[in-house]
């Protein structure tokens, strides 16, 4: 099951990041786990990163990874 979060209106929607990756941790895949890998262009500023690092973190991952792009595990297509 893979899902996107969209920027809506230039903002970022970091509760239904928050909810997806709690959604996730519920899972029997993911229930153990507690890495994910985080990526982003070179044009994202760096604060948004951090802000995606720690509501992975509340979400329960606490293992994060940055990661170029072109690395990650799963990659969505426009």
């Amino acid at each position: 099951d893979r899902r996107q979060i969209r920027k809506e209106s230039d903002k970022h929607d970091w509760t239904g990041l928050e909810k997806t990756l709690k959604e996730f941790k519920e899972l029997s895949a993911f229930a153990q786990r507690g890495d994910i890998e985080i990526a982003a262009d070179d044009d994202v500023v760096y604060q948004t990163i951090i802000s995606a690092m720690d509501t992975a973190i509340i979400s329960g991952f606490d293992d994060i990874g940055l990661v170029d792009p072109k690395s990650l595990s799963v990659r969505f297509t426009e």
